[in-house]
């Protein structure tokens, strides 16, 4: 069993029995389950039957990047290599250093710039649901948070690669834009107490 622990968060869904045991790994788990075996009420633990359900892709945001993103990828999977590429060419008029340089480069420090980072997310988690589908999952649903949503909505099919990546750059340019100038001339938010009152930083 421990062989397949790295595979359990993509897996379990779909290809393994489901535990039929579920309880906190903490200092608390063998009172617990102790408490579950002796029929008590507030175990902390339950138990039953996994059933065939509907599969939830998630698409995450900002900070879900990291270096080399992708790379291992790109080196074992067609289905994923050949979706990256089309998300490369879609932003390489915008993008210098190239979206691949940012990250498959591992002395690049391009992906601590949001104009980077935020299409390589994108880039990735299109590329990855390509993959999957390749494999022979299927969502029945799609969410995405933040940038993600723009990942969600070329998966679900309501917008291609071309059309999402440019949008991304841009979106990623202007952020970083408006972080660096907070950054340089301090930022916050006014507040009014009164319609003919001056605003008052918090």
């Amino acid at each position: 069993m421990p062989a397949l622990w790295p595979s359990q968060p993509c897996t379990r869904a779909v290809s393994i029995s489901h535990f039929r045991l579920a309880a906190p790994l903490n200092r608390e788990t063998a009172e617990a389950l102790s408490a579950w075996a002796g029929e008590k009420s507030g175990a902390l633990v339950y138990s039953g039957h996994g059933a065939s359900g509907k599969q939830v892709w998630l698409f995450t945001g900002q900070g879900s990047h990291w270096r080399t993103m992708g790379q291992t990828m790109y080196q074992h999977s067609t289905a994923f290599a050949d979706t990256l590429d089309r998300c490369f060419s879609a932003c390489s008029e915008m993008l210098t250093p190239s979206l691949r340089e940012a990250m498959f480069n591992p002395d690049s420090a391009q992906l601590d710039n949001m104009a980077w980072a935020q299409p390589a997310i994108v880039a990735f988690e299109i590329a990855m649901a390509a993959h999957w589908r390749a494999e022979g999952l299927k969502p029945d649903f799609a969410i995405g948070h933040s940038v993600g949503e723009f990942a969600a909505a070329v998966v679900c099919g309501h917008y291609t690669i071309e059309q999402v990546m440019p949008l991304v750059c841009r979106r990623g340019a202007l952020m970083q834009q408006c972080a660096s100038r907070v950054g340089r001339d301090g930022g916050g938010i006014c507040r009014r107490r009164h319609a003919d009152a001056a605003g008052s930083p918090v």
